[in-house]
């Protein structure tokens, strides 16, 4: 009982940690936010003493009323004196003093930001005294002199902007200001920034002041300038030699879901799903195909410049700003050992610098459609019958029947047997028969079980930014109830602060989940066929529930009678039982992330950067005293004294739980040198820095019995003395779980990357890393071998009004990085399972063998594309060829068994090579009041095994059964198959080859008979060919986006009837409807004829190259209705944007290639589809 108050303290101890933490959140955030809704010209000013400059008096005005004044120094004198003290005056009244007589007008941009600007009109009443300055008053302008600012559209100011003057270029201030000091008459400037459109500007003679406008341009154009973002550094799409895919905010948005990795597939080029037919476990995604055998194979996952190590589900999709995938080992080998499979860069939304106070407030409904049952292909109620009709008349069951205590008997067959001994009538038992085959429990689990899934989502984010501070807060709540009612709650807050203090830059980001979720009632898959045939009931004609006898092996009748009425009711009932029955997880991942930038000069920083990220997971699983499972193990280890009619309990009444927590604390730090400078005609961007990560995971679990949820105790329970069954008799101990674990995996690394560029046209670039860690071998980390990378990339055109061909940009790369499997440790490590109960000790398994030689999986690859666009834009887009060469790759080895190590043992032991296309297409097919706009991704990728250690020792067996490492000069996913003769005419057997000619010698087809060369190669088994089609079309504030997606050249098993588990386990299928029945069916169908005890029969059925079915098909895959209004005016509030929409998935499919109407994404039932109504509300004060 101890241990569940402690446990209980730790929760407790969690939640007030939480409540901590929220508190400490919304005081921090209060103190930046606006206090009043008090206009900033009416501010009041208590005291401004004469004789300060206008600096001073700015410095000292932001201190009384927290205002910030933007304005750039050749607009007016900065060093003029204040010539009379300001003793409580307004704001607004402040400015016309200070002013009075100059060419300067300033305007409010919103509550904490004042901008000052030149004029041609003058402030009246003069009331000071300049200071003697060697500065002109601002009212002398020099004629040759230009000053402007930089915006955008919405009048925001463009920080870093070029603005280029024949030979001369000057960059653009925090708050957008420029200057030259001589401005020849009648000349051309041109501003440029990234993700702008470049402009021209004529200046004519005696023009001193230009505020210039720059539109944005959609990102997807290659010759539209984008920061890239790797994790290390943001680097312009400019002057990129590797391969990446940007997904911005508008295409990521485009599609709904609670999780990020959700939304990504199909709106990125490169990046595939693996089939479910290969039972993929966890992310499911591949970047350019497999790199790996029996390695991880999901990409690397970085969010916000360090590796995500917890689940990707706690990221709230409202904080992202976009995603980049890098693809080729330029992008990619800065990660080093940890990037073989590509990597995925999250990076979140932030505040920004001189930005209004901003609100957006988002929500969204989906309603996904409860599943399609009848969608599985299952034997119906009446051939299930027909086949347990058959196998009694045949006495399968005979061998049960004798046991009542452990064989129990489904109804159909229960009431053959009362036929057979005359309980009742032929007659009777057809009529109970046929009412049976009237049922389908299917129709059951729809009325009470499944439901249509909601999930609701709601989000809100403030932000707001001055000169030298930029913050953002959001906050999320998600609630969903999938379809079989279990409850899904999370909370997100984000943090992120930005502070500029002279040289030094600050910034903190805090994140920060919760999620908890309750399992609900049991799906249809749950449960064994033999423990719920398909004509099972619920509910009788009156309405009351029908126990399910099959659920365990005690038949009816003997249970009922069984220990008098001492024992716990052991009957099961299906509506009732998962109400007791209760699983909870509950996740808190709080994620803080510090950081110092120090400018040196404005071309060398030194940065450092602090990660920590904790996740602890609490699992409970609370089986109260009603639950079947708790009645059973009661029952079971009871003891009942007939003699003095007395039972004793060995498992005490009451509930019983399990906990099983996991903390895992993530460390990471980094010390980095950036350098950027621009020379002429050259520019060399550098970095360099190293890193240490350490991640640490604990484990424990453990079980209550007699547990009591209203006081939080339990009772004690032997588990070392062994008791009776009750009803085998077989001595047996009561299971108990008490777990520990602990691993920890640390990191340590080293890293370069530098790029040179020539006239904006040539850049060469160069990365190298070297990684340790202490899951490496010995003489692997004493080897100095970096993982590295080179790229080229050539800027042929760039030129908006060429005649047809507006920009061209030729790309090369080369290098290599690697894949780490945290799991395979080269050092001997054992792993305490827990409690002897016997000796009352622990005891442990060897989990890892010392292996010297054991190391990461290097993947080397070469990439070459080029990126175009034709005039005007109507036609762009990108081409790569990529080749990749993997070995070193981890998979399982024969070794010497006397070794005592087992037989097989986790080493390096294959190369496999691998070549792709990744293109990328977009046109603008309309353009005017109705725009039409088309996206096509096509992704390409085939691998081959070159080298495999144990190839000659191959079988058939071991490569027919559909899963990676086949053989060499095939695909991993290479699928494999026993050649089939056709059906036997006379029988309907299933035949092989032996020698060539036609057998039905299973067994020795599957062993001995046949040879490696004579299976037959059906395909890959992973898409050759995949991607998307997306259409826009737009009219006014509408917007209608439809997505097609496909999966090309591939090839899946099929699953059919296996008449063996039929027979013993009730698993049926439809093709049994298909079956050979009598001669000359053999010609239309491939289904075997019913036979049940014919050895390896049904095995080859599923093996051979019957089974075979093409995977392609082509799916609507997404549909988004969008309508925007930009700066509306309702209910007396003016809105930064309005927007509205509604977005369907998973719409089904359009055409496939296999004649069984097989949906490959779905080999069970049917992907429902979904749809969601959601709103976005901005308000931006001005």
């Amino acid at each position: 009982m101890s241990g569940l108050r402690e446990v209980y303290n730790t929760q407790t101890g969690s939640m007030t940690k939480l409540y901590k933490f929220v508190f400490f959140l919304i005081v921090f955030l209060l103190n930046f936010m606006p206090v009043s809704a008090q206009k900033p010209q009416d501010k009041k000013i208590e005291m401004v003493a004469a004789g300060q400059t206008f600096a001073e008096v700015f410095r000292s005005i932001r201190k009384q009323t927290l205002l910030n004044f933007h304005y750039n120094e050749e607009d007016f004198n900065i060093n003029e004196t204040l010539k009379e003290p300001l003793i409580n005056v307004t704001v607004e009244g402040a400015m016309k003093r200070i002013f009075a007589g100059k060419a300067v007008i300033w305007s409010y941009k919103d509550s904490l930001n004042v901008i000052i600007e030149r004029s041609n009109v003058v402030q009246p009443a003069n009331i000071m005294q300049e200071k003697p300055s060697r500065s002109k008053p601002p009212d002398s302008i020099p004629s040759k002199k230009l000053s402007g600012r930089v915006m955008n559209a919405d009048g925001t100011a463009i920080p870093g902007a070029t603005v280029s003057l024949r030979k001369e270029k000057v960059a653009a201030s925090a708050t957008g200001y420029f200057s030259f000091k001589t401005v020849p008459g009648n000349d051309t400037l041109q501003v440029s920034s990234i993700g702008y459109a470049s402009k021209l500007v004529s200046i004519p003679t005696g023009q001193i002041y230009s505020r210039i406008i720059l539109n944005t341009l959609p990102e997807e154009l290659p010759g539209v300038d984008i920061n890239v973002l790797t994790g290390y550094q943001n680097i312009s799409r400019k002057t990129t030699t590797g391969s990446v895919a940007t997904i911005n905010n508008r295409r990521f948005n485009e599609q709904a879901g609670t999780d990020v990795l959700s939304r990504l597939p199909y709106i990125a080029s490169g990046l595939t799903t693996i089939p479910p037919h290969l039972k993929p476990t966890g992310n499911r995604f591949l970047v350019r195909g497999l790199s790996t055998f029996s390695g991880p194979t999901p990409p690397l996952i970085i969010l916000d410049d360090f590796q995500f190590n917890d689940d990707p589900r706690n990221i709230n999709p409202n904080d992202v700003e976009n995603v980049t995938i890098l693809k080729d080992a330029a992008a990619t080998s800065i990660w080093g050992a940890r990037a073989g499979n590509g990597v995925i860069v999250i990076n979140t939304k932030k505040g920004r610098f001189n930005q209004p106070f901003n609100v957006t407030l988002s929500t969204n409904v989906t309603v996904t459609k409860r599943p399609d049952l009848f969608s599985l292909k299952l034997m119906p109620a009446s051939d299930m019958i027909d086949v347990e009709t058959q196998l009694f008349k045949d006495k399968f069951y005979d061998a049960r029947i004798p046991f009542p205590a452990y064989a129990s008997l489904t109804p159909a067959v229960s009431i053959l047997l009362m036929e057979r001994e005359g309980k009742i009538s032929g007659p009777e038992a057809k009529a109970q028969l046929d009412q049976l085959r009237n049922r389908d429990v299917r129709n059951d689990f729809n009325r009470y079980f499944y439901q249509d899934a909601v999930n609701q989502q709601y989000a809100i984010n403030v932000s707001q930014g001055t000169e030298d501070h930029a913050w953002r807060f959001s906050g999320g709540f998600d609630n969903n109830e999938n379809e079989l009612k279990e409850n899904y709650k999370r909370y997100t807050m984000r943090f992120s602060n930005i502070y500029k203090v002279g040289k030094l830059d600050f910034t903190s980001n805090v994140f920060f989940t919760q999620s908890d979720s309750k399992s609900g009632a049991p799906a249809f898959g749950s449960f064994r066929a033999d423990q719920l045939p398909i004509y099972t009931a619920f509910l009788d004609k009156d309405g009351q529930q029908i126990p399910l006898y099959t659920y365990n092996s005690y038949r009816e009748g003997f249970i009922d009678t069984l220990g008098g009425d001492k024992l716990q009711n052991w009957l099961y009932y299906p509506l009732e039982d998962y109400k007791h029955v209760i699983y909870r997880t509950n996740i808190q991942e709080i994620n803080t992330e510090l950081g110092l930038k120090y400018w040196l000069t404005n071309e060398l920083t030194l940065s450092a950067k602090y990660r920590f990220q904790n996740q602890r997971t609490e699992n409970s699983l609370h089986q109260d005293k009603h639950s079947y499972y708790t009645r059973d193990m009661i029952n079971r280890f009871s003891l009942i004294d007939y003699s003095r009619n007395t039972i004793k309990y060995m498992v005490p009444p009451g509930g019983i739980l399990d906990i099983m927590n996991i903390n895992q604390l993530s460390r990471d730090a980094r010390g980095q040198v950036d350098f950027n400078k621009t020379f002429g005609k050259h520019n060399i961007a550098a970095i360099t820095g190293g890193q240490i990560s350490e991640v640490l995971t604990k484990e424990n679990s453990s079980r209550s019995y007699g547990f009591d949820e209203e006081i939080y105790s339990n009772a004690g329970v032997d588990f070392m003395n062994p008791y009776p069954h009750l009803i085998t008799g077989t001595e047996e101990r009561i299971p108990g779980t008490s777990l520990l674990n602990k691993t920890n995996i640390r990191f340590v690394s080293i890293y370069a990357n530098a790029a040179y560029t020539f006239i904006d046209k040539y850049t060469f670039s160069i990365s190298g890393r070297r990684d340790a860690t202490n899951t490496f071998g010995m003489k692997t980390n004493e080897k100095w071998k970096p993982l590295w990378s080179s790229g080229f990339s050539w800027l042929v055109l760039n030129e908006p009004d060429h005649r047809w061909l507006s920009y061209l940009k030729w790309r090369f790369s080369y290098g290599q990085n690697g894949n780490v499997d945290p799991r395979k440790v080269a050092i001997t490590t054992i792993r305490y399972e827990g409690q002897n109960a016997a000796l009352n000790s622990p005891y442990a398994r060897i989990e890892n063998f010392f292996d010297s030689e054991l190391r990461w999986e290097q993947v080397s690859m070469l990439n070459t594309g080029i990126d175009f666009s034709l005039k005007n834009n109507r036609l762009f887009g990108s081409f790569e060829f990529y080749r990749k060469w993997m070995r070193d790759l981890y998979g399982e080895s024969r070794i010497d068994p006397t070794a005592g190590q087992g037989d097989l043992a986790t080493k390096n032991i294959g190369k496999m090579a691998g070549n792709g296309v990744d293109i990328v297409l977009s046109s603008i097919n309309i353009k005017g009041k109705v725009k039409w706009c088309s996206d096509l991704i096509v992704n390409m990728h085939q691998d081959k095994i070159i080298k495999l250690k144990d190839n000659g020792k191959l079988d058939p067996a071991s490569i027919t059964g559909g899963m990676a490492v086949g053989r060499e000069g095939y695909p991993a996913y290479a699928y494999f198959a026993y050649p089939s003769a056709g059906l036997d005419p006379a029988y309907g057997d299933p035949r092989g080859y032996l020698n060539g000619v036609p057998s039905k010698n299973y067994s020795l087809i599957l062993g001995s008979g046949t040879k490696l060369n004579e299976l037959v190669y059906i395909g890959r088994m992973l898409p050759k060919w995949s991607g998307s089609l997306s259409n826009s079309i737009s009219w006014n504030h509408f917007t209608l986006t439809v997505r097609i997606a496909y999966k090309l050249g591939y090839y899946f098993r099929k699953e059919s009837i296996n008449y063996e588990s039929l027979s013993y386990l009730m698993v049926g299928h439809a093709d049994y409807s298909k079956r050979w029945q009598r001669p000359g069916d053999e010609r239309t169908t491939t289904v075997p004829s019913m036979k049940f005890a014919v050895q390896d029969r049904d095995r080859f059925n599923m093996l051979n190259s019957d089974q075979a079915a093409k995977g392609d098909h082509i799916r609507l895959e997404n549909l988004n209705l969008n309508y925007q209004i930009i700066r509306p005016r309702l209910f007396g509030s003016s809105f930064g944007k309005i927007e509205a929409y509604v977005i369907g998935n998973n719409l089904g499919i359009l055409w496939r290639a296999n004649k069984d109407k097989i949906d490959p994404e779905s080999l069970s039932i049917r992907i429902s589809p979904s749809i969601t109504f959601g709103a976005n509300f901005t308000f931006s004060k001005k």
